[in-house]
């Protein structure tokens, strides 16, 4: 009875002693990840959307029109070495499961040059507008395609491009 009771006594210490590591390293991890050694500040997060393919114009009945789910990661970031890095990978399909594809956002160039030498607060509101790649497949299916990166209060992030793609409506995402 005695030695279960240490044995018991024992994993409880090494449990507690994993756990107060784990949440140091997490905080350290995240201490650094939005304002490590050089200065560069990192985002990341996932993107969770739908879009709806929408007629032109008239009215129509939401049930019958085609949807497509996008879900995916989303990574950026600010230094004074490389402005702003962004890019995004995720699967776009139907709801129905037709037509499973994977697109990716690359090669982001920012527009204005005034942005490369402002420091971006942690807790502000920001959007970049700029140019990107966006792939299909692997494949650059869109070259230079205009874009604005929104975030907002850290939490969401917006990447519209206007009309121009993904059936004119924005792609979304939760910042993590």
């Amino acid at each position: 009875m005695f030695k279960s009771s240490i044995l018991y006594f024992s994993v409880l210490i090494v449990i507690i002693i994993c756990i107060g590591s784990m949440i140091y390293t997490d905080n350290v991890a995240s201490t650094n990840d939005n304002n490590n050694t050089n200065n560069t500040i990192l985002k990341k997060g996932r993107i969770g959307s739908i879009v709806l393919d929408l007629p032109p114009y008239g009215i129509f009945n939401v049930k019958n029109i085609s949807k497509f789910l996008l879900s995916g990661d989303w990574n950026m970031s600010f230094s004074k070495e490389r402005p702003l890095n962004f890019m995004a990978n995720f699967s776009m399909v139907s709801i129905k499961g037709e037509n499973l594809h994977n697109h990716q956002f690359i090669n982001f160039e920012i527009k204005n040059d005034t942005f490369r030498n402002i420091q971006i607060p942690l807790d502000r509101n920001v959007t970049v507008s700029g140019t990107m790649d966006i792939t299909t497949n692997g494949d650059i299916k869109w070259n230079k395609i205009r874009a604005n990166i929104s975030l907002y209060n850290d939490n969401t992030i917006i990447i519209d491009f206007g009309h121009n793609q993904f059936i004119g409506q924005p792609v979304y995402g939760i910042v993590e």
